[in-house]
């Protein structure tokens, strides 16, 4: 039997990342999303891209799916993804690995104008391992189709 038989764990992943919307919080899995006229602190962020990236790993293992140029390493709300670049003029050469951190201190240093270059890297890298994977599933699965892209 394929992953794509059973849609099981699909809702199950569904389930553990649905989305609540109310007043005044909107919430993803119990974690704050947005307060309104309110300031999320950056541990709820931090927790929730850790809980995004967990979502994210588990389903591209129960398919068997294996990310080009990255490494998903959910670590709760310090979770990182290992970027690895192979440089095409040289493919002998070893692959560079560049650890992305998929989180933030919230320390804004002063008179800084891009205060989250780190954070911001990983959340591109992110995007991108979601395309790969959504891809992948779609190319598998005729029935599915992604609302976005």
């Amino acid at each position: 039997m394929t992953p794509f038989a059973s849609h099981t764990m699909v809702f199950l992943a569904l389930s553990m990342a649905s989305v609540w919307e109310g007043y005044p919080i909107n919430r993803s899995s119990a974690l704050s999303v947005c307060v309104v006229d309110s300031q999320v602190e950056w541990n709820e962020i931090n927790a929730a891209w850790g809980q995004t990236l967990l979502l994210v790993a588990t389903v591209a293992e129960k398919l068997n799916f294996q990310f080009e140029g990255y490494v998903l390493h959910p670590m709760g709300s310090v979770s990182k993804i290992e970027e690895i670049k192979v440089d095409p003029s040289n493919p002998n050469a070893p692959p560079k690995s560049t650890i992305l951190e998929l989180f933030s201190s919230g320390d804004l240093p002063l008179g800084r104008l891009f205060m989250h270059r780190k954070l911001d890297a990983a959340m591109v890298a992110f995007l991108e391992c979601l395309r790969q994977l959504g891809d992948f599933a779609e190319a598998h699965d005729a029935n599915l189709k992604l609302p976005y892209k």
